[in-house]
């Protein structure tokens, strides 16, 4: 039940579903980075930040 109101919630935020569209046509047109590439992205960031 939580998981359904969880997405009841987001469907129901316009700003949360254009999001999801803007990414989901991101992944369609290859925009995408590998795994090790985002990991390395938040450990630098999480580094300057701490």
């Amino acid at each position: 039940m939580t998981a359904l109101r969880e997405t009841i919630a987001i469907l129901s935020d316009p700003g949360a579903v254009d999001d999801i569209r803007r990414a989901e046509a991101d992944v369609l047109a290859g925009n995408t980075v590998e795994v090790e590439e985002l990991r390395d992205s938040m450990l630098s960031r999480h580094n300057t930040t701490a």
